[in-house]
């Protein structure tokens, strides 16, 4: 890539560890060594686990993903978060009420009834509408940064973790690139 000055290739290594333990069970966040990180960034290379690419696949296939919104994730260098590109960081989880199914999200963004949340959970990416927000106990139609916010949701506490990243799920624009 370098020699050839080519800035349209990227080299990306997709690696399988900890092959004998289940994939949701592995330790997914320390896999790579500094030095491996280092060389990854140095060459070019885009560092991933199959796990990560799993997810990714299924996450496109069960909400039609395009493409175009997951390829920035396999150009540049180094360890890359896999959040496809429509998906923006809203906040995150700051308690989840097992009475009400209702988690308390703590805003680092605007959130609106009607749009759509995107969260990451530990075995696949799940998206779900927002039908309605509380403030305080009272209803509101939209929240802002530095709120937190109480959104109705079909998840269980396993999954709604306390800082859990939520995100608000964009609409694809057509030919939308990331």
């Amino acid at each position: 890539m370098k020699q050839q000055q080519r800035t349209d290739v990227s080299g990306l290594a997709i690696i399988n560890h900890q092959r004998s333990i289940p994939p949701a069970e592995r330790q997914n966040d320390k896999v790579f060594t500094p030095q491996q990180m280092e060389d990854a960034q140095h060459h070019d290379i885009v560092l991933m686990t199959t796990w990560e690419l799993f997810r990714l696949v299924r996450g496109a296939m069960d909400f039609g993903w395009p493409f175009e919104v997951l390829q920035g994730l396999f150009y540049g260098k180094g360890r890359k978060c896999p959040i496809p590109s429509h998906w923006e960081p809203v906040g995150h989880v700051a308690h989840f009420y097992d009475k009400s199914g209702v988690v308390s999200i703590l805003l680092e963004g605007t959130l609106k009834v009607g749009d759509k949340i995107g969260l990451l959970l530990p075995t696949r990416y799940v998206e779900e509408a927002v039908s309605s927000l509380q403030v305080e106990k009272e209803a509101v139609e939209e929240a802002v940064s530095g709120k937190r916010v109480g959104h109705k949701t079909t998840r269980v506490r396993s999954e709604m973790k306390d800082g859990l990243p939520v995100f608000v799920v964009r609409e694809i624009s057509p030919g939308a690139s990331s």
